[in-house]
């Protein structure tokens, strides 16, 4: 551990780059199995369904356990909750690993009671970026720009993860291939939880209507890209969905950065939401109602490919159905900005 008697101005950037690579690491783990739907329904002799509950499986876990992780940060402080979130990522790594061992369905409970712990880590990490620029980037104004890089890492986690699973997890091979990708996500993880140990240290109420607003737009849009992300396979051809689901993500990350450098000169962040009291609380009501989102949205958008005629395309309605809804949140999205200039 280094000293806390002397803290050089680079170091805030040591602390952004190991949370960016914990949260990367996050969001790959998520995104693992469904490029490879098929792959892994073969695999384990499994449902469809069963290859989409282990990307649900986050959703449904980080409102669950938003408050008691709030509540673990402001007791132990926020590296012991990093520290926390990266055992955690590195356990659930782990036992995805040895149930990938198995080709039975008690190999594929021991994926998904794995993914269940590293959805559990997830809560540690989604609303920490505007916090952790808050306390080490605040003294040099690069806050928003702070938290733009700490998002996009997850998303660029999501966007390598669509690359890497084709990638490394072949049709001819697979039986093979998974063991050997999800060994390589566990010493990730591992090396992550390492570095953080020894890098990372702390720092040298209500919400009004405007923001509930922009809780349900930005849980609108952003859970439809979650249902988006774990139903691709389902709505493209196999053969693209590697590809086509890292341009979904990789096509955001730039304007993200764009953003946060925007809003750190503009001071726009600040104005419109100065009522705002806690950036891990109202980070992580915003994740919350995109994980509740994400989870009706696939369970619809899952549900409507029974409803569908269209056999050439069975995924029609639901993708009508989604585009409406993120639509919708956009909308929202511009009703609330006027509410805030006013």
């Amino acid at each position: 551990m280094l000293s806390s008697s002397y803290t050089p101005s680079y170091y805030r950037w040591i602390i952004l780059f190991g949370f960016s690579l914990l949260t990367f690491s996050s969001a790959s783990l998520w995104i693992t199995f469904a490029p490879c739907l098929y792959i892994f329904m073969k695999y384990y002799s499994i449902t469809a369904t069963h290859v989409n509950i282990l990307s649900t499986v986050y959703m449904i876990i980080y409102p669950m356990i938003l408050f008691p992780s709030i509540k673990f940060f402001d007791k132990y402080g926020i590296r012991n909750g990093i520290i926390f979130g990266a055992f955690l990522n590195t356990l659930g790594s782990l036992i995805r690993f040895l149930g990938s061992l198995s080709q039975t369905m008690s190999g594929y409970w021991m994926i998904f009671i794995g993914q269940s712990i590293a959805a559990i880590a997830q809560v540690f990490m989604l609303g920490i970026p505007p916090k952790l620029a808050n306390i080490w980037f605040n003294e040099f104004g690069e806050q928003n720009f702070a938290t733009s890089i700490g998002v996009t890492a997850n998303n660029a986690g999501i966007a390598v993860g669509f690359l890497l699973s084709p990638w490394l997890i072949k049709e001819e091979t697979f039986k093979y291939d998974i063991p050997k990708y999800l060994l390589l996500q566990f010493g990730f993880c591992s090396l992550i939880y390492l570095f953080l140990v020894f890098t990372f240290k702390s720092a040298p109420g209500s919400f009004h209507k405007p923001f509930l607003l922009l809780s349900i737009s930005y849980g609108m849009v952003t859970g439809g890209q979650y249902a988006l992300s774990t139903l691709l396979a389902q709505l493209i051809l196999p053969s693209t969905v590697g590809f086509l689901g890292f341009m979904l993500v990789i096509s955001g990350m730039i304007g993200s950065l764009i953003v946060g450098a925007y809003l750190d000169y503009t001071l726009a962040y600040k104005k419109s939401c100065h009522e705002v009291v806690d950036e891990i609380t109202s980070t992580g009501i915003l994740n919350s109602f995109a994980q509740i989102w994400g989870i009706l949205l696939i369970s619809l958008m899952d549900s409507m490919e029974n409803l569908n005629n269209n056999t050439k395309f069975p995924m029609e309605l639901s993708t009508w159905f989604l585009f409406v809804i993120v639509f919708g949140g956009e909308s929202d999205i511009d009703f609330i900005e006027e509410i805030l200039v006013d």
